[in-house]
């Protein structure tokens, strides 16, 4: 859950799934660089919730997540030890997938989950598969969405480092600004998530906006690091496409 800017709140899950105890304090660590984003194409969609689900049959997906925190020293190589991901977020974990009121409501929520974390790695088999993904319209918008504008008490930043992991072969690559597609124009398995994805495109456009226009003192940057951008690193042709899309 959001904290103040640049941190969360760890709570417990009840059985019956209801938000439990506050444990925050039990966990030295709960800034937006200790929480991971997995994005992916789901492997075997259905309309059917019941029928769905995101990985193969051989857990190959389950298996390139462990490997990503194996290797995150080699993924994020100017990561400290207080930066090391202790929580991750995925769709089909963290998202009700049975319950589609609360699934509208967590869809509507993605721009609050992202804002957690600063650290993004997308999952493909190999260069070929993460094209097909990037075709997909919640990979587009996930995409968006991990360079969103993120809080940091009273400044705000856009992380840099952003990644694919290939599954294949181990090995990964650094998203860049070409990454950024139409998700209203990607392939969807039910149709009805435009309206949603297209109220989120409207709200990641205002806030890369607002944040192109921030002066110096409002926004976090740690000289020589390469994990921030300033304003004037966003091309503008970014801004000019997001509100194209929207």
């Amino acid at each position: 859950i959001p904290g103040k800017g640049g941190y969360f709140n760890v709570f417990e899950v009840n059985e019956d799934r209801s938000t439990g105890e506050d444990v925050t304090n039990s966990y030295a660590y709960h800034y937006t660089d200790n929480m991971l984003v997995f994005s992916h194409r789901w492997l075997r969609p259905d309309l059917d919730p019941l029928k769905s689900h995101p990985d193969a049959e051989d857990n190959r997906k389950l298996k390139a997540m462990k490997n990503v925190i194996a290797k995150q020293d080699e993924i994020w190589t100017e990561m400290s030890r207080f930066e090391r991901p202790l929580y991750i977020w995925m769709d089909y974990l963290c998202v009700p997938q049975r319950d589609r009121a609360n699934q509208k409501k967590a869809i509507l929520s993605i721009p609050a989950y992202f804002r957690l974390s600063c650290k993004f790695c997308a999952l493909a088999d190999d260069a070929e598969a993460f094209q097909v993904y990037l075709s997909r319209g919640w990979c587009r918008l996930e995409v968006v969405s991990s360079r969103s504008p993120k809080p940091f008490n009273e400044t705000w930043y856009v992380p840099a480092q952003q990644h694919v992991f290939y599954m294949k072969d181990q090995t990964s690559g650094e998203l860049d600004w070409e990454h950024f597609k139409n998700p209203l124009d990607g392939g969807l398995t039910d149709k009805r998530d435009r309206k949603y994805i297209g109220r989120l495109m409207e709200f990641f456009a205002n806030e890369m906006e607002r944040f192109c226009d921030l002066e110096d003192h409002e926004v976090y940057y740690q000289t020589g690091e390469r994990e921030f951008l300033k304003p004037e690193d966003i091309p503008k042709e970014v801004v000019e496409k997001l509100n194209q899309y929207v």
